[in-house]
């Protein structure tokens, strides 16, 4: 069973997540935010491909 609903994309979802991370000033929000893409690659491993290299220091 997937976290996401069928009619979400994972890469829409995964875009918007780098986003955010990316302009969060906030650490706690930035955590999250990482938290959620770990579990979005972990149950869709081509989410990984668009992720590697985003996260950064």
């Amino acid at each position: 069973m997937s976290i996401l609903h069928t009619d979400c994309d994972a890469h829409t979802v995964t875009e918007f997540l780098m986003f955010k991370g990316c302009q969060s000033t906030d650490r706690t929000s930035k955590d999250i935010v990482w938290y959620l893409l770990e579990l979005l690659i972990q149950s869709d491993p081509d989410v990984y491909d668009t992720c590697r290299g985003q996260k950064g220091p």
